[in-house]
């Protein structure tokens, strides 16, 4: 969903919150993703990424990837100790430059944990609905899944064909008022029980540019290893309003200079300058 200000009066629901529109789930499971990676879902058709800014060469090598099970009595345990990816008995989108180093990677793993498990070549790529339901089976009702090496959330369990309010809740006053603390989707009347955290926070830091066309940013969710980041099959190029329409909250830091760092633990909190970490190079 795209960000929105604040309107001055008019259209305020209780506690603060202001109606921004409606969404209905068919099928009675709801997906949540930033909407300037719609463009990169497939749904239920071959997961094929599109020609990004016209890098033909990204595009191809992505479309040549292949997605793996992990099988054999230790399966899931191994897929949660490895940790490359959510669902612990799939791994989606990996590249078949790198295949051979990855199996060997994961078969060191599991002989190091003495754990009995292996990779499996899946006769197909998974689309991305399907892996929807894998990720909602694997987490009870709610879960993460992976779709070109970014992230959503998927939840069951929401009223099937029933036209379900979004609403918003402002920042109060300061650098950030008239912007989104946060966005509710409002299944059901009553009382919250309780939350789970089914998602990452981003991690953006700047560095020097690589080219005139290059504004040096760098979003992270803050748990990619070294060899997920240096992978450029995990690198999507966004400009910077794309960004900005995915999260306002980043407008007020694009002038930082080469080197500025910022972090923040929910997407509800604002960024914090970090002075512990500087970019590679830097």
């Amino acid at each position: 969903m795209s960000e929105k200000k604040a309107p001055e009066s008019g259209d305020v629901h209780g506690e603060g919150r202001v109606k921004l529109g409606s969404v209905v789930a068919p099928s009675g499971a709801l997906i949540v993703l930033d909407t300037g990676y719609l463009g990169l879902w497939s749904h239920d058709r071959e997961p094929l990424l599109p020609d990004i800014g016209g890098d033909e060469d990204l595009a191809r090598r992505a479309n040549r990837s292949i997605d793996l099970g992990i099988d054999g009595p230790d399966a899931h345990r191994a897929g949660k100790l490895f940790d490359r990816q959510w669902h612990p008995r799939f791994l989606f989108d990996i590249p078949r430059d790198h295949l051979s180093e990855f199996e060997r990677t994961f078969s060191e793993h599991a002989r190091q944990n003495g754990l009995e498990a292996h990779l499996v070549h899946l006769p197909r790529r998974i689309p991305h609905r399907e892996r929807i339901s894998l990720s909602l089976e694997e987490g009870g009702g709610a879960g993460q899944m992976q779709f070109h090496g970014l992230w959503a959330c998927a939840f069951a369990d929401v009223p099937a064909g029933v036209e379900l309010e979004v609403v918003a809740e402002p920042m109060a006053s300061g650098p950030h008022e008239g912007r989104w603390a946060r966005v509710l989707v409002e299944c059901r009347p009553g009382r919250v029980e309780r939350s789970v955290l089914v998602g990452h926070a981003m991690v953006d830091y700047r560095e020097a540019a690589d080219n005139e066309q290059d504004s040096g940013w760098r979003l992270f969710s803050g748990g990619e290893d070294d060899e997920y980041s240096n992978d450029a099959q995990n690198v999507v190029l966004l400009s910077l309003s794309d960004l900005i329409e995915i999260d306002g909250a980043l407008e007020a830091l694009l002038d930082e200079p080469p080197g500025a760092v910022f972090e923040r633990e929910d997407a509800e909190d604002p960024f914090v300058r970090v002075t512990d970490w500087t970019p590679p190079g830097d």
